[in-house]
């Protein structure tokens, strides 16, 4: 378990900035959780990468939360992408005849593919306002073991059902469909209470230009888990 942390932090200090801030309530203890997605997600969009970013949402009312060790444009194992596609990949249409993805897609022609776990990506033409191509994030998730060796497929059940949570969390939170009065209600958060003045004054200070992740240091008993 302590080695595990070592790994994580080493790999967290190879892309955030760390920066500390003071924080005296139960609110900016959440402000700052939230702040760190942002940057997170801001290094993500500026190097194609971020490493230990926060995600939570609601299952059956009950709250759930965990950290996505990475996140990247780089699909981690290239050679398997190839391999699933191609089991994956549909015949060829002839020459002569479009799919209905031609038709229904506002941008022109998109390929649908499906992965073995019934996920289906778009893959889009370039953008015409940004030229670029919309591009797919893969989750990564680091593990330690104690002995050199690749776990076996029974092992990797639990980690493979971590990915997929988090998959879920993160498509969630992207789509705004986690009910904040739960979260508020969850953590005794009070929505409309102001952020105190120590914490707007140390947050302002962060550039917006060197992505940085502030870890909580509170003078609250209690702050949120």
């Amino acid at each position: 378990m302590k080695q595990g942390t070592v790994v994580h932090k080493i790999l967290e200090e190879e892309v955030h900035q760390t920066v500390t801030v003071n924080i005296r309530s139960r609110e900016d203890a959440w402000g700052l959780r939230i702040w760190n997605i942002i940057q997170g997600l801001r290094t993500l969009r500026e190097t194609g990468m971020t490493r230990e970013l926060e995600v939570w949402g609601v299952f059956d009312g009950l709250v759930v939360n965990g950290v996505i060790d990475e996140l990247s444009y780089i699909c981690p194992d290239r050679e398997l992408e190839a391999a699933e596609f191609e089991i994956n990949a549909p015949p060829p249409l002839p020459p002569d005849q479009r799919s209905i993805s031609d038709f229904l897609s506002p941008n022109g022609p998109q390929t649908l593919r499906q992965d073995n776990f019934g996920i289906a990506a778009a893959e889009l033409p370039p953008s015409s306002s940004s030229g670029k191509a919309c591009s797919k994030i893969y989750i990564t998730d680091t593990k330690t073991r104690s002995v050199k060796s690749i776990p076996k497929a029974a092992s990797f059940r639990p980690t493979l059902m971590q990915l997929m949570l988090y998959h879920r969390l993160l498509s969630d939170m992207a789509t705004n469909k986690i009910d904040p009065s739960i979260l508020f209600s969850r953590y005794d958060l009070q929505p409309d209470e102001p952020f105190t003045d120590t914490f707007i004054a140390q947050i302002s200070g962060i550039s917006y230009a060197a992505p940085s992740v502030v870890p909580p240091k509170t003078d609250d008993p209690d702050p949120p888990a």
